[in-house]
Formats: C-alpha cells, structure tokens, sequence
C-alpha cells in the first residue's frame, strides 16, 4: 500500500529531521509531531473520514496519578470518545514496558498497564496493550 508508505516515509523524515536538528532538545519530545501527522493519517488509510481521529497531548488523569503523552480520540457528533493513549519513549529504548530497567519507566507502566487500550513507541519499535496485555508488537522495519 504505497499510501502507507508514504505516510510511514513521512514520518521517519519528519522525525529524522527533529532528532538530528542542531538545537537538541529531549529526544522523546521530538516524536510528539510526527506522531500527530502517523496516527491521523494510518485512520484516514484505514477509511475514517479526516479528523475525526486526533490526538491530545498530555491527558491526566488523576486517578492513577499519571499523564500519558497522548489521548487518542475520536469525533462523534458534537462530542468526542476516548478511544486509548499513547506513551512516547526516547528513541532506542524500546516498546515493550515490561524491559525497562529505569526506575521511573518501571513505576509509569505499573500505572499505564490500566489502561484498556494503549500504544507504547520510541518511534522505532510500537506495542499495543489492552489492560496490560501485550496484543501486538513491531517496528517500522516490518513495514516496508
């Protein structure tokens, strides 16, 4: 499907270009844009009318004392529904939660695995989970 190649290129240029720029910044930040252009446009390849799928960063949600870096939802009628999040890892570190040695990554999935639906990347590699559960995992290499 070249339309998701496409997309997929669009991607790894658009975060080629933030990782690599001369003004540094943290890695894990420079992955919010291009995550803003990939997920919008995999729905609208998937046959969802465009923005009726969007990302809002930085949901809290006090209950679990946590702040995923996105909230993906979905437009319906005049309101919105939740569909999952996001978390967004530096570039290198992997998508699989249950592999961080980090002190603080270890705490933030004991929270993030209640989530029913969520997507773990370093932009490289993404995982899906549903409550915890591992249903899917790759990396942009098993795309082309």
């Amino acid at each position: 499907m070249s339309d998701f190649n496409d997309l997929v290129s669009r991607f790894g240029v658009e975060a080629q270009k933030r990782l690599s720029s001369l003004v540094s910044g943290n890695p894990e930040e420079q992955l919010r844009a291009p995550l803003e252009i990939l997920v919008p446009g995999i729905t609208e390849i998937c046959g969802l009318p465009k923005g009726e799928i969007f990302l809002v960063p930085r949901t809290p949600m006090p209950d679990l004392a946590i702040r995923p870096d996105f909230a993906v939802m979905r437009k319906r009628g005049k309101a919105s529904e939740m569909l999952g999040f996001i978390e967004i890892k530096a570039p290198g570190k992997g998508a699989d939660p249950r592999r961080f040695t980090n002190a603080h990554d270890k705490k933030q999935w004991e929270k993030l695995k209640a989530l029913p639906n969520l997507i773990y990347t370093d932009g490289n590699e993404f995982s899906v989970w549903h409550d915890g559960e591992l249903q899917a995992e790759g990396s942009k290499s098993d795309w082309s």
